[in-house]
């Protein structure tokens, strides 16, 4: 979905909140940071690139992403948006830090920063998809931060788009002036750095172990071998990944992620789709480490409550994930297993599918604006389609789809993974990219393929 749909929706819950009552003073103060922030927003000046300072030199000191309070990356990927040339833009405060955000194009929720803690600086260029992830930032008395990437082993087809990179700096570091210098960026950029005027941020506190109230839902899952990573599977079907570290820590979340948390797949956000490891460079598919955290910024995977039991791991119900630093790469632990969830589910007829439970069923994906968003069979052949009316009136609906999808009518080529909940399903892609096939009822015009909401 593109930026200007996602402001759209915004400003419409905007107006839905003062429509509700709650909220006129609200929705007054919602435009009041947002226009605070536009009018107090920082932009860099752009110089040269310095030279390196030598690894060797005594006045160089690093932090990594690695560390509880280095530095985070809060995207850096594909950006919603043109630019002509290079930008660059610090935030001191959350509301300048939404007015970034939009600016930046950056296709996730705005993240709550400390600020009495760190500075937000974004840059924004023409790039492309394949960004390699940022590890690590150097900086010296002179105030040069110097951000440095990983070296990425993999191939990648590259198209030429906006990227922004928008990162948090630990006040730590920053000297009155910086010159911020970031991989792929052809300018380094000079920033003034403000005093701290925020009050200190109170951010939740988050419990991974099972509650009293979570014991009856928990399940007996296998235990992998310190430094070893794994799926398991639970009662109803659904899949997860346990990761326990050498230093004895264990993680487990879900072996899926929905393409709201991976923007850039252009699929409906709606969807999910199973995440791969990859060994070769110690991270799943999309950038997530062995925690369910991403290093690019995408939302994290949703994490589980767990227990360790007499050597035994106890799996309770879904919990938001905890914040942390990312794992280095050089930490990853040993896959035992697949390295994708779901290649060979149980199969099943959607009849005969009962509630909470989770199989490949052999349905298509059919999106109308006038029929909402259906599953059903869907003729093949290319002149049976052009006789196709849509899904019948009882056919599943898809959890979390439009009543009424503002793009035109298209068709996802199933199987799909399905959760029966009632009448309606959640949809897991067998495939990262599914056949997609324009549609249209007999009478009407067929639009063209595009990228659907």
């Amino acid at each position: 979905m593109n930026f200007e749909r996602r402001w759209v929706r915004w400003r419409e819950k905007l107006v839905a909140m003062s429509a509700r009552g709650l909220g006129t003073q609200r929705w007054l103060h919602a435009l009041a940071v947002f226009s605070l922030g536009c009018a107090s927003l920082r932009h860099g000046t752009r110089a040269p690139v310095p030279a390196s300072t030598p690894d060797t030199s005594s006045e160089l000191r690093r932090v990594g992403t690695d560390e509880v309070d280095g530095v985070r990356v809060l995207w850096h990927a594909a950006a919603s948006g043109r630019t002509a040339q290079s930008e660059s833009w610090l935030a001191s405060n959350q509301g300048e830090l939404v007015t970034l955000w939009r600016l930046a194009g950056s296709m996730a929720a705005t993240p709550v920063v400390d600020f009495t803690r760190y500075l937000v600086f974004g840059l924004s260029h023409a790039g492309s998809y394949c960004q390699p992830e940022i590890s690590s930032a150097s900086f010296d008395p002179s105030g040069v931060v110097r951000l440095y990437a990983e070296n990425e082993a993999s191939l990648c087809v590259d198209v030429a788009v906006r990227v922004s990179l928008v990162v948090a700096l630990p006040r730590r570091i920053l000297k009155p002036q910086i010159l911020l210098v970031a991989p792929g960026f052809d300018h380094a950029y000079q920033f003034s750095v403000p005093p701290q005027s925020s009050a200190p941020v109170a951010l939740a506190r988050f419990t991974p172990a099972a509650t009293e109230a979570d014991r009856a839902a928990q399940q007996t899952v296998p235990l992998p071998e310190l430094g070893h990573l794994a799926l398991a599977t639970l009662r109803d079907g659904s899949q997860i990944w346990v990761a326990r570290e050498a230093n004895g820590s264990v993680s487990v979340f879900s072996a899926v992620a929905s393409i709201e948390r991976w923007p850039l797949e252009r699929l409906p956000e709606y969807l999910w789709t199973a995440v791969q490891w990859r060994p070769e460079i110690g991270r799943f598919q999309g950038g997530w480490d062995w925690q369910g955290r991403n290093a690019y910024g995408f939302a994290p995977l949703t994490a589980h409550r767990w227990q360790l039991d007499d050597g035994k791991l106890l799996v309770g119900g879904s919990m938001q994930a905890p914040p942390g630093p990312i794992r280095p790469r050089r930490f990853a632990p040993q896959l035992d297993g697949p390295a994708r969830a779901y290649l060979s589910p149980r199969r099943s007829a959607w009849p005969d599918l009962r509630e909470g439970e989770l199989a490949l069923v052999d349905l298509d994906l059919v999106s109308s604006p006038a029929l909402g968003v259906r599953l059903c069979p869907v003729p093949k052949e290319p002149e049976s389609l052009n006789h196709f009316r849509g899904c019948p009136a009882d056919a599943p609906r898809v959890t979390g789809a439009p009543e009424h999808p503002r793009t035109p009518p298209f068709v996802l080529d199933g199987p799909f993974i399905l959760r029966r909940i009632g009448n309606s399903t959640r949809v897991i892609l067998t495939t990262p990219t599914p056949n997609q096939r324009t549609w249209a009822p007999p009478g009407v015009t067929r639009a063209p393929l595009q990228a659907p909401e």
